[in-house]
């Protein structure tokens, strides 16, 4: 309820915001320059900014009309030439993103998902049936491991031009179109060390 009042980038994370709080786990990597695509309630996000000074490297890019999860990127159209890395504003990820970048050079792909192991419980027993209903096998709390979309993601710039300007384009839509091209799309999995101010963070 409080993205009513303050937009997710403004959401407090013990005494920083979240865009702050990812930005400077970003500089602790290294990175210097950051773009950030704004939209919903962004007067007041580059107001915050503002009263901070120098203290981040970062431009801002008004998104007009909301463009979906990925479809802003296509508004860094010239003003990316070397592979960046993309991020949520709700999510932080503490890795070594060295690590991330090399493995996304070595496998020559245009995009890396930064992929987290997950456990998912579910806290019944499961009855596997059959077309007529009979009772075939029982599985007490059965769970699954799988390998979720973190939210972070490292781009090669070309990537940007195959974004459909002006439209709404979510990143589900940008994958299966890099993998209908036959380009190459990789995972970078981790065991821990993400965290989602949805979840994680309440």
């Amino acid at each position: 309820p409080l993205t009513r009042i303050f937009p997710k980038p403004l959401m407090p994370v013990g005494e920083q915001t979240m865009l702050e709080k990812i930005m400077d786990t970003f500089m602790f990597h290294g990175f210097r320059d950051f773009k950030v695509v704004i939209n919903y309630k962004k007067e007041l996000i580059k107001s915050y900014f503002s009263e901070l000074g120098h203290t981040y490297n970062i431009e801002f890019i008004d998104e007009q009309e909301y463009l979906g999860t990925v479809g802003g990127l296509r508004l860094l159209t010239g003003k990316l030439d070397k592979t960046f890395v993309l991020s949520n504003c709700d999510v932080v990820a503490e890795l070594q993103y060295s690590g991330l970048i090399d493995w996304h050079r070595e496998h020559e792909a245009q995009i890396t998902i930064l992929g987290v192991r997950k456990r998912m419980d579910i806290p019944y027993g499961v009855i596997r049936l059959d077309k007529n209903s009979y009772l075939t096998g029982l599985d007490e709390k059965p769970y699954f491991n799988n390998v979720i979309i973190s939210g972070i993601y490292v781009i090669e710039p070309r990537v940007i031009d195959l974004i459909p300007a002006e439209k709404q384009c979510d990143m589900d839509l940008l994958l299966k179109m890099l993998l209908d091209k036959g380009m190459k799309v990789i995972c970078y999995p981790i065991e821990d060390g993400w965290y989602d101010m949805g979840v994680t963070m309440k």
